[in-house]
């Protein structure tokens, strides 16, 4: 329950509340009903504006010579260039170069790298998205 509210479907063992609000329990058996004490729920934070980790994807992984990296949401009103990096292990920019700042596949040659452990940072106008990928 949510400020006493039933919450439809809420059936299973754990429930993750995704607003803010009081929340119980009821547990039903065929001869008693028994309530739990309300828990208090505050969500706080901000809203990520990327939508979390997914808005940057890197293929293949591993790779050999072709790096896609694919913007899968751009902040509203973004134009213009997303600038990306490339480090080594060490810490090292091996690779710097602007993509276009719009939703879609951007390939980046990777092919004189050596083998090893590589991140790639994605800076937009809004923010900055990191991932690591294995070249072979």
């Amino acid at each position: 329950y949510k400020d006493g509210e039933l919450i439809p479907n809420a059936t299973s063992l754990t429930y993750m509340p995704l607003e803010s609000g009081q929340y119980s329990v009821e547990l039903r058996t065929q001869t008693c009903n028994v309530w739990s004490d309300g828990f208090d729920y505050l969500v706080t934070g901000i809203e990520d504006p990327f939508g979390g980790e997914n808005a940057v994807q890197v293929y293949p992984n591993p790779v050999e010579d072709i790096l896609t990296v694919m913007l899968r949401k751009v902040p509203q009103g973004a134009n213009g260039n997303a600038y990306i990096a490339i480090h080594n292990a060490m810490g090292q920019a091996v690779v710097q170069k602007y993509i276009p700042a719009r939703v879609g596949p951007n390939d980046v040659n990777v092919e004189g790298l050596a083998a090893g452990l590589y991140t790639i940072t994605v800076h937009l106008p809004d923010g900055v998205v990191q991932k690591r990928f294995i070249k072979k």
